[in-house]
């Protein structure tokens, strides 16, 4: 074979090498492209969420604000507490058993007995006011509404769930977060109010439940005040939590609290002790450290996710919006561009071949003629 031949081979193995490296470069360079494409798309999807969950707070406390101030509403909060008080000592013992274990319908369905029908003025004020505050909840999506008096007792709520009647300073849910929030409004001011946070609540059948609770002042002055406290259920922040589906795989949108995690599908939320990952756990450090961000992480388990997370505060308490997708996701996507890419470096390297192949034959045949 001539120095010209080897020269052609040589020249083509170098040209093959070159389109080779070229094209793992310019695989990885998309890949990387398409990793940050990703990561800035989750950090919108983040910011939107957050944006909206703390929508949703500041609605609820606005209802809480203006519904405790109405008149009619701190009328009927003095006028249930008074008729309680017409029942005599055992008035907890009595509406117990008229709208719990006496109620015609079961656990579950207590809220359509509106009229215990037992003559009492109680009965009379609940009858009137009950299906209104049904309406109210049905249009703001709130799981019940609860008024307690100025002692701490649940003189109204609309599911009649156990702690109806019950005195949420020192009887037996003073330590839910129903208690919580009930001590605590009554000592704030005007256009104020108190949170709890996600937690099982017993009397709900152990879901969890957050509770929200604005003072409403009652004739007396300053220091007689009730409140009005409205019950949360998770599945009406998982709402704002929809998944984005890609080609390969959905990303995800949490809510990461201290111990739990609610999902933008049913079932709504869950406990982190047992269900949370070590991805929760880093986004919420990194969110606590430095506030909104977003990286490639790698979980415990050693698969790689592309995640972005956002802070929210709300009355002192803290949560994370965690948006994340499988990174082999954003791998499996590129799919179709790495075959074209393959594609079009195979047609160059068999150009390639053929030129150098075609050249080198005449060169040959020249060599054996002489």
């Amino acid at each position: 074979m001539s120095r010209i031949a080897m020269t052609g081979v040589g020249r083509f193995a170098a040209v093959t090498a070159v389109l080779l490296l070229a094209g793992i470069l310019l695989v990885w360079t998309r890949h990387d492209a398409r990793e940050a494409q990703m990561l800035s798309r989750l950090s919108l999807v983040s910011s939107l969420r957050s944006g909206g969950i703390l929508a949703e707070f500041n609605s609820v406390r606005s209802d809480a604000v203006l519904w405790s101030g109405f008149c009619n509403v701190s009328q009927r909060l003095m006028d249930l507490d008074e008729a309680r008080g017409d029942l005599g000592p055992g008035a907890t013992e009595r509406l117990q058993r008229l709208y719990l274990t006496a109620n015609p319908y079961p656990e579950g369905e207590r809220h359509l007995l509106s009229d215990a029908a037992d003559g009492s003025r109680y009965s009379g004020i609940h009858a009137e006011f009950h299906p209104r505050i049904g309406e109210f909840l049905s249009v703001h999506d709130y799981y019940d509404l609860f008024l307690v008096d100025p002692a701490g007792r649940v003189v109204y709520s609309f599911y009649k769930e156990e702690e109806f009647g019950s005195d949420l300073v020192a009887g037996p849910w003073k330590d839910t977060g129903a208690g919580r929030a009930a001590r605590a409004a009554r000592v704030l001011g005007e256009g104020q109010t108190a949170i709890s946070d996600f937690e099982p609540y017993e009397p709900s059948r152990g879901q969890w439940a957050m509770f929200l609770a604005a003072p409403i002042t009652l004739s007396g002055g300053p220091g007689n005040k009730g409140a009005l406290m409205f019950q949360l259920d998770a599945r009406r922040l998982g709402l704002h939590l929809p998944r984005i589906q890609t080609r390969s795989a959905p990303a995800e949108t949490v809510l990461l609290g201290s111990s739990y995690r609610i999902l933008g599908q049913a079932p709504w939320i869950e406990a982190t002790e047992t269900e949370g990952s070590s991805l929760d756990a880093v986004a919420r450090a990194r969110a606590v450290e430095g506030g909104e961000g977003s990286a490639l992480l790698e979980t415990e388990s050693g698969d790689r996710v592309l995640a972005a997370w956002n802070p929210i505060s709300f009355e002192g308490m803290s949560w994370v919006v965690l948006t994340s997708i499988d990174a082999s996701a954003i791998w499996a996507d590129g799919a179709s561009e790495r075959r074209a890419i393959a594609l079009i470096g195979l047609l160059v390297w068999l150009a390639g071949a053929v030129l150098t192949l075609g050249r080198r034959r005449p060169q040959e045949l020249g060599q054996h003629r002489l």
